[in-house]
């Protein structure tokens, strides 16, 4: 679902400021539709999120062994 950076922050539970310094940072990748138009993918950005959680490969298991 693409959505506005307003609403990509509702859904994902953060502050506008901070979906903004993502998508500057480069962490979330962007739509765009035309010069000033921005749309995000949530469900993609979640899906990094999961991949960025799970750094090194282990399973939440291995983690606390």
């Amino acid at each position: 679902m693409l959505t506005d950076v307003r609403g990509a922050a509702k859904l994902l539970k953060v502050s506008r400021a901070h979906a903004r310094r993502q998508i500057k940072a480069g962490l979330w990748p962007i739509y765009r539709l035309g010069q000033r138009v921005v749309r995000i993918d949530v469900e993609e950005v979640k899906a990094l999120s999961r991949v960025s959680n799970n750094v090194g490969g282990q399973t939440p298991l291995e983690k606390n062994s």
